[in-house]
């Protein structure tokens, strides 16, 4: 009885062997066919040509929870991945003289204009530290830093936007994006907000953060589209 599981066993195992060896490879070529599929379809061109987008500026207001935006200064070399009018980079002060909220919005069509912030604001000399994950008054998830800048403290808040959905993390709306793109759903725009303030006015930026939430979802439905402008030479 014995030898007999022993060569019943001994055939199944060989039958599984030589089924494997029969049908490895071509099971191997339909995965990498799938595979080399999905990339395909993930970095095909979007869905609108890479020279239309929306005005950012009439996205973002002037004015914003009682506190005036003024647009600042930015340097050339960003218009060289960005353009002009895909960027709002605003400092808000407040009328009750709180402290300041700075903001940078980049809403495109083009996903490679969505910058990583914690790479862009350390090369601006920012050290970043303690970051999380937290959840707004309004139920928004979004990443929470803080960071130091010249011996002075920061908080940063930012997430990721598609329009539609907002994100907590860089992989969670690249994983959004990838999977939209494979079942061919359109995604017309994607966005990054960043705001930081000084670091005893967190809950004043977290306030700021979700009334901006808000005007974005109202005003975002409105936009039209307009044909991307190269800056000017005096620019």
């Amino acid at each position: 009885m014995n030898n007999f599981f022993k060569k019943w066993t001994f055939s199944v195992s060989s039958s599984k062997d030589s089924f494997l060896r029969k049908f490895s490879l071509p099971h191997s070529l339909v995965i990498f066919v799938l595979l080399f599929g999905l990339f395909i379809v993930n970095n095909r061109n979007d869905f609108l040509p890479k020279d239309v987008s929306v005005d950012v500026k009439k996205i973002i207001p002037a004015e914003i929870a009682n506190r005036l935006g003024k647009d600042l200064y930015v340097d050339k070399k960003v218009y060289s991945r960005i353009f002009p009018n895909e960027l709002v980079v605003r400092k808000y002060e407040s009328k009750a003289g709180k402290g300041s909220i700075y903001l940078t919005v980049v809403i495109s069509n083009d996903r490679s204009h969505i910058h990583d912030p914690e790479v862009c604001y350390k090369l601006q000399g920012f050290d970043f530290s303690a970051k999380k994950i937290v959840r707004l008054s309004s139920g928004m998830r979004v990443c929470s830093l803080s960071a130091v800048k010249e011996n002075e403290k920061y908080s940063f808040i930012y997430w990721y936007t598609n329009t539609e959905r907002q994100f907590d993390s860089r992989l969670s709306f690249f994983l959004d994006h990838f999977w939209n793109k494979c079942i061919n759903k359109p995604v017309l725009l994607s966005g990054i907000i960043i705001l930081y303030s000084d670091s005893d006015n967190y809950f004043e930026l977290a306030e700021f953060s979700d009334k901006l939430r808000v005007i974005m979802d109202k005003n975002i439905n409105t936009y039209s589209f307009i044909d991307n402008k190269k800056p000017d030479k005096n620019f």
